[in-house]
């Protein structure tokens, strides 16, 4: 997965560089070095980061992800993006 494409995902969920790292369980910096193309996740990273592009493109996904992430925080985010993409 290539560095805009992590940008692109993160973009389409509306979120900064900060909140996609708390979503995915990694430090802001790790996120800014995958989408220069610094590093790269790793397969684990990779297959959460491809179910959240699937369920990133329903926008319900999108108005619910920035309160979830708010009020419940990262796990319950995690169960939401997981169980729409899991619904394609």
């Amino acid at each position: 997965m290539t560095g805009l494409e992590i940008r692109s995902i993160r973009q389409l969920l509306g979120l900064n560089q900060a909140q996609f790292a708390q979503l995915v369980g990694v430090h802001a910096i790790t996120v800014s070095k995958w989408e220069s193309g610094i590093t790269s996740p790793t397969d684990y990273q990779v297959a959460f980061l491809s179910q959240y592009r699937v369920a990133a493109k329903e926008k319900k996904v999108r108005e619910e992800l920035k309160g979830v992430l708010i009020a419940a925080g990262v796990i319950a985010a995690v169960i939401l993006l997981l169980k729409a993409a899991s619904k394609k």
